[in-house]
């Protein structure tokens, strides 16, 4: 069902400052930058991104999973609690 984590997102103080330490310390390569925004790749995970913000509107951390079927996964995680 879950086939992997494709994003996930923290809010930063410094966008620059952010992007420079995921490159140069951790080894992210960056992929876009657009306003406030700036996404980088993990080099061994095809597909899976490290987004950074600053925009208070928008949660200070979240992680999006991609999935096989949506509608499944959905019916599966919203299940009642008696059925964990």
């Amino acid at each position: 069902m879950l086939l992997r984590i494709d994003c996930v997102m923290f809010r930063v103080d410094d966008i620059d400052s952010a992007v420079a330490f995921y490159r140069d310390v951790m080894g992210l390569v960056p992929s876009w930058r657009e306003g406030n925004q700036a996404g980088l790749e993990f080099p061994d995970t095809a597909g899976t991104e490290l987004v950074l913000h600053s925009d208070p509107n928008i949660p200070p951390f979240d992680i999006n999973y991609e999935v096989e079927d949506v509608t499944a996964a959905l019916r599966f995680w919203w299940r009642p609690a008696a059925a964990w």
